[in-house]
């Protein structure tokens, strides 16, 4: 399970994450947008619903207040017979027609097939009976008055009187008038046109009411929905964002500070990162394989591989001021000039291998061994102790034996000078390890001395 995640892990792409993201994105995007027309949508029919109960409520009450309004003006007229109310009944009837206007109005939110629409038709044509009768009593009135015939409305005028009707007095049709404007049959008729508009105003807005709290249920559903969309992109958000700390934020960092370090990426992160962790990693080890290169080349010699005399310069200059004990060899190769006189450089290059060669064996991995010169030595003993100054005799002693064996090249053995502190490795330490080495060239080469012993 550990290798499965961490293969997963590894094969992880930020670009897979910021295409998933697009997706995500868009798919969000479409659904707020979706979201957002079919709420424009349910607030328009909202509003709709809400116009058209407003016109339509404006409109009942408009027929319902112009019937009342006629059916006064026809009784003052009766009652009083005043002119007046009679030319204010047809004004309205005849030029300002609120009714009519309000039926017009309906017919522009109302299709005719719409229930709420043919019983306001109804309440109209039971306005218009009854206007009928209105009228017709009105004509009474004229006939038992005295009035001049051009001020009488055409529409008065033309009405004729039923024949039971004319054979009545003057007062008898003036009765007549009222009786036809205050009967219990004409009121019934005027009651059932106040009660359908009545009845419809209050069925409309009984409908609008319910279809109000249904968009408003919807409404809230939607705003639900949205809010429940807004909650998941902000956890996306987060976790996206957790992603990018995990698989970028963070390793960018880490190779940052590797960097400034300069050691080597850790591999970690997205797959594009890895990749470039490893192909830095590759650069980083190529570098440093050509640093220690070139590090080597600096401080050893090319021909012995020992090293030379600047880093065996440092390496002496690192003991400087120490408190451990340490011993210091200068060491003289005997008769090499002859060697190359003699047998040729390359012979004497070969001396000069088998030399070094001797010495890196023969002394131990914590001391340091250096060519300084031409056929010149050094050997920088560490933790070196007075009884060991018969051991490193021995050495030399031994390393000298296995040298005269070698006949193909003449005689060839070594001169040593040491010298010993307990300080720790300093410039005396050089010239007393200088003097023990002539004093060995003194007594006839092929030897070691330790300067302040039997010197």
């Amino acid at each position: 399970m550990e290798l499965k995640g961490k293969i997963k892990k590894e094969n992880f792409k930020a670009r897979d994450l910021n295409l998933v993201m697009i997706a995500i994105s868009f798919t969000v995007f479409a659904i707020l947008l979706a979201f957002a027309i079919m709420s424009a949508t349910r607030l328009k029919n909202f509003k709709s619903s809400l116009t058209k109960a407003s016109i339509f409520r404006s409109c009942s009450l408009k027929m319902m207040k112009t019937s009342d309004y006629l059916t006064d003006q026809s009784r003052l007229f009766a009652v009083t017979g005043n002119l007046l109310y009679l030319n204010n009944y047809f004004t309205e009837k005849n030029e300002t027609r609120k009714r009519n206007e309000a039926l017009s109005e309906l017919e522009k939110i109302f299709s005719y097939d719409e229930i709420e629409f043919k019983k306001l038709q109804t309440a109209f044509s039971q306005s218009e009976s009854l206007s009928e009768v209105e009228m017709y009593a009105m004509k009474l009135m004229v006939i038992s008055g005295k009035y001049n015939e051009d001020e009488i409305p055409e529409e008065i005028s033309s009405i004729k009187i039923r024949d039971t009707d004319a054979k009545l007095s003057k007062y008898e049709m003036k009765e007549k008038a009222l009786q036809l404007l205050f009967n219990s049959s004409y009121l019934i008729c005027k009651s059932r046109i106040n009660e359908n508009c009545s009845l419809l105003i209050n069925s409309i807005e009984t409908s609008n009411e319910t279809e109000v709290n249904e968009n408003f249920e919807k409404l809230r559903e939607k705003i639900f929905w949205q809010g429940v969309t807004f909650i998941l992109i902000f956890i996306l958000l987060v976790i996206v964002f957790i992603f990018n700390i995990i698989f970028i934020i963070s390793p960018i960092n880490s190779y940052m500070n590797s960097i400034e370090s300069d050691s080597k990426l850790v591999e970690t992160g997205s797959f594009e990162l890895r990749c470039l962790a490893k192909t830095y990693n590759k650069f980083f080890d190529i570098k440093a394989a050509n640093e220690r290169k070139l590090k080597r080349h600096a401080n050893t010699d090319p021909l012995t591989g020992l090293f030379n005399r600047r880093a065996f310069t440092e390496i002496c200059n690192d003991f400087s001021g120490e408190t451990q004990s340490v011993a210091f060899l200068l060491i003289d190769v005997d008769n090499f000039k002859s060697v190359n006189d003699t047998y040729g450089h390359i012979a004497g290059d070969n001396v000069l291998k088998i030399i070094s060669h001797e010495l890196t064996d023969t002394f131990r991995t914590s001391d340091f061994v250096a060519r300084i010169g031409g056929d010149e030595f050094a050997v920088l003993l560490t933790e070196f102790t007075s009884d060991a100054n018969s051991t490193v005799r021995n050495k030399i002693n031994e390393i000298n034996e296995r040298l005269l064996k070698l006949k193909e090249y003449g005689k060839i053995s070594l001169s040593v000078g040491a010298a010993q502190s307990t300080s720790g490795y300093n410039k005396d330490l050089v010239d007393m390890a200088d003097k023990a080495l002539y004093k060995t060239k003194e007594e006839g080469k092929c030897g070691f001395n330790m300067y302040g012993v039997e010197l």
